[in-house]
């Protein structure tokens, strides 16, 4: 019987290779795959905190919520991919941006998903989900026609600090495999995050936006004490609110001395040309200015509109619906000088909580802006008039006087003097008295009082003078709205309308006239009567002035008779 020994030979130096048993077979299995995986595991940190990285390098909020898309469909390594942004109510999608979808297939989907089906149930019970199969899932409610077929899903919810700001939605790995718990990990880390990420970028979107409220507060306070056209200053004020605020329509209604609310600018809706008029009727509006306590209205779900003011506003307006309403009361001190109003439609509603939180203080700083520079052309309005009055008296005192004795020595060497020389004294002593008139007529103009309210009210103010004298109204038609004017030209266009009008007083004998002007191509002021036109022999000085005022400003003025008469005057300046 012999006998075999697979051991080492005792005493020899080399030993024979021996095969493992089974149960050392699968140890050593096991450490292999748990080296492999331990390789894997840490290549993917590496990767999310690469992407971790990426994300906190932005901070405009856009591009922060497009990177973090990027970033998980890249470390997770999926063919789409989506992040859903809530809107203020946490209950539905305010905005829907997507990941490996072309843009025929967006057009081909059509509407974007507002929180249905999967997503809506990460919605209601935001908590991470892995789902193999979307097609079986029973709250799956299927696929628009056009959208790419999709399964493996997975997806976590994006919060900032206790608020979910949204859900990550990954679909379809590239290798056809489905999710995983480590995968499920990966997801959460980067969504934690994107959480802080998007955290700083509002910060920074915050701190933006007051700075580009305190620009915009800075400009119009000084173009106000500048003693600029407040309507003008004021529209603009509306302008810039509406735009920083997203608001499809801004409205800024104020108080005139009789306590009616009068809409003095409209932003985002077609305010009728001047002077119409619109009014904010409802009894609640003197209450919500006299209690000086802002509102933000918000629709629920359903709604078309958010109560009584919301919809006074909206019809004024032209909106059919309305999802939010800012109303902030300007007033300083005693003065109650009108309200402030915002309006978004139903899609827009998350730029309204943002936004009140700075119209607020912005509508203080207004306030006070306009009622300095109230003070202060009140103030210049009494420096001018008094300096007017001294004007008024030098001429009357001094230089009239002095004509009048220049006539009086004139008719006297004329007693003295042959008839030839006698006729061409009493001439000069004629054009003499026609200058001492129309002194007195200045010295007339220099003791009226100045119009309130900008260049509309003064333009109707020597309409009111000129149908006093002359019997009957000349129709006045301005196109656009008179805002546009610059404050260097409303000085020209005040003497334009005047001489027109004093003309026609003067030398046409018309039974008719219309004034007519224009901002929509340049600045166009058109007069025209239907008389017997300018006689030769009239002195043409005031007409002169206006050609050299039109061509100061690179402009034209021309003067032409009417079919079948009467006389057209015209004077055009580029805005």
């Amino acid at each position: 019987m012999s006998l075999s020994y697979s051991g080492p030979v005792p005493g020899s130096r080399h030993s024979a290779l021996v095969s493992p048993a089974p149960e050392l077979e699968g140890l050593l299995g096991q450490i292999q795959r748990g080296s492999a995986d331990s390789t894997e595991a840490q290549e993917r940190l590496g990767k999310l905190l690469e992407a971790v990285v990426a994300i906190g390098s932005n901070l405009d909020l856009s591009a922060v919520l497009g990177k973090v898309l990027e970033s998980a469909c890249l470390l997770l390594g999926t063919r789409y991919g989506a992040l859903g942004v809530l809107d203020t109510t946490g209950h539905r999608l305010a905005d829907f941006i997507t990941y490996g979808v072309s843009d025929s297939e967006r057009a081909a989907i059509g509407d974007l998903p507002h929180g249905g089906g999967v997503l809506g149930l990460l919605i209601r019970e935001p908590s991470t989900r892995r789902i193999d199969d979307l097609t079986t899932h029973p709250d799956s409610v299927g696929f628009p026609p056009g959208h790419p077929p999709m399964r493996a899903f997975i997806g976590t919810p994006v919060r900032v600090h206790d608020t979910v700001f949204g859900n990550l939605y990954l679909c379809e790995r590239l290798d056809g495999t489905t999710f995983s718990e480590q995968d499920e990990v990966l997801l959460e880390g980067l969504a934690a995050a994107a959480g802080i990420a998007i955290e700083n970028a509002q910060l920074f979107r915050r701190v933006q936006g007051r700075q580009e409220w305190a620009q915009v507060v800075a400009e119009l306070t000084q173009t106000l004490l500048e003693g600029r056209n407040e309507r003008s200053a004021l529209a603009r004020m509306v302008k810039h609110a509406r735009e920083m605020g997203g608001a499809n329509v801004g409205l800024l209604a104020v108080q005139d001395e009789t306590g009616r609310l009068g809409v003095q600018a409209m932003e985002g809706a077609e305010l009728p040309a001047y002077p119409q008029r619109l009014e904010l009727h409802s009894p609640r509006w003197p209450i919500l200015l006299r209690e000086r306590v802002p509102l933000l209205l918000m629709a629920m779900p359903g709604d078309r509109h958010v109560g009584e003011l919301a919809s006074e506003l909206a019809t004024v307006a032209g909106l059919d619906e309305t999802g939010a309403c800012a109303l902030v009361p300007i007033s300083v001190g005693a003065v109650e000088v009108g309200i402030l109003c915002l309006l978004w439609a139903t899609d827009r509603r998350g730029d309204a909580r943002e936004t009140m939180e700075l119209l607020t203080p912005f509508a203080e700083q207004m306030g006070l802006a306009i009622e300095a520079g109230r003070a202060q052309r009140q103030r210049g309005r009494a420096r001018l008039l008094e300096e007017r009055d001294r004007i008024a008296r030098d001429m009357h005192d001094h230089v009239i006087q002095r004509l009048y004795a220049a006539g009086l020595s004139l008719q006297a060497v004329a007693r003295h003097t042959q008839d030839g020389p006698r006729e061409r004294i009493e001439n000069v002593v004629d054009e003499l008295d026609l200058a001492v008139k129309d002194l007195r007529h200045a010295i007339f103009e220099l003791h009226q009082q100045l119009p309130e309210g900008g260049l509309g009210p003064e333009i109707e103010c020597l309409i009111g003078r000129f149908a006093q004298n002359a019997g009957y109204i000349p129709d006045l038609a301005i196109v656009g709205s008179l805002g546009e004017v610059p404050p260097e030209l409303e000085h020209d266009v005040l003497a334009v309308v005047r001489e027109g009008l004093s003309n026609i007083a003067r030398h046409s004998k018309a039974a008719d006239a219309q004034v007519r002007i224009s901002v929509l191509d340049g600045l166009v002021v058109t007069i025209q009567d239907d008389g017997v036109g300018i006689p030769r022999k009239a002195s043409l000085r005031g007409l002169g002035n206006l050609q050299c005022r039109a061509a100061a400003h690179g402009g034209v003025f021309s003067v032409s008779a009417r079919i079948p008469s009467g006389t057209l005057l015209r004077w055009r300046v580029p805005l």
